[in-house]
């Protein structure tokens, strides 16, 4: 996939996704291409994990939550960082209409 990005990082990813067409004969070539915006948390050989809602870690609260998405990174498209952990991105700067 490239240049390594740090865990904890804002990613803007393009992927394939195979689960609405899961029950076909032709999921293979029959991947809605998505995309999503959210923090880089775990990275294993063959998947990513990504947040894209959560609870904010300075807060106290007694477990965290958080919903997300686990892609394999061989359906994965694009991947680039926005920003990394602990940045804040500019106003402006991660989606252009």
């Amino acid at each position: 996939m490239g240049e390594a990005i740090p865990l904890g990082s804002a990613v803007y990813i393009r992927y394939l996704d195979h689960v609405l067409f899961k029950n076909t004969p032709e999921a293979v070539k029959d991947a809605a291409e998505r995309e999503t915006i959210g923090w880089l948390t775990k990275e294993t050989g063959k998947l990513l994990c990504i947040q894209h809602d959560r609870t904010i870690e300075s807060l106290q609260y007694s477990s965290g939550t958080a919903n997300g998405l686990v892609l394999r990174k061989s359906c994965i498209l694009e991947i680039r960082a926005i920003c990394e952990k602990g940045e804040r991105a500019k106003a402006g700067s991660t989606v252009h209409h």
